[in-house]
């Protein structure tokens, strides 16, 4: 709506008001979203990112730790006297076999956080 102006007589628009000015400055929800609930699952993403690279280094020195005793059992296999003694050998194959099942079970939850870790830092 114009108003005529008083002093030149010339049609001007009215000064908006301040609660107008921060509507119009204020960001826009997206896809339905409150900006504090991005913010909030934007932080909840981060902490989750955090949580999943702190498991993906505790994963990567149980792995290098359980290589290292199977290299240490390996070596024992090779050893002439403990595979000339029956009861060393099967407790030493028994503890390379139990080695051997815990790194498959960490090298599958390995590659399943680094598959999470890909995800969220594809989401920022």
């Amino acid at each position: 709506m114009a108003v005529r102006g008083v002093a030149d007589g010339r049609d001007t628009m009215p000064e908006k008001t301040v609660t107008e000015k921060i509507k119009n400055t204020e960001p826009k929800p997206t896809n339905g979203q409150q900006p504090s609930a991005n913010a909030s699952t934007n932080k909840e993403a981060k902490k989750e990112l955090q949580k999943q690279q702190r498991i993906f280094q505790q994963l990567e020195e149980k792995i290098a730790l359980l290589n290292k005793q199977k290299s240490e059992f390996e070596i024992l296999l090779t050893d002439p006297s403990v595979y000339s003694n029956k009861n060393k050998f099967l407790e030493t194959e028994k503890g390379h076999a139990k080695i051997q099942h815990e790194l498959s079970s960490l090298n599958k939850q390995y590659e399943e956080v680094f598959e999470k870790i890909m995800q969220l830092e594809n989401e920022d």
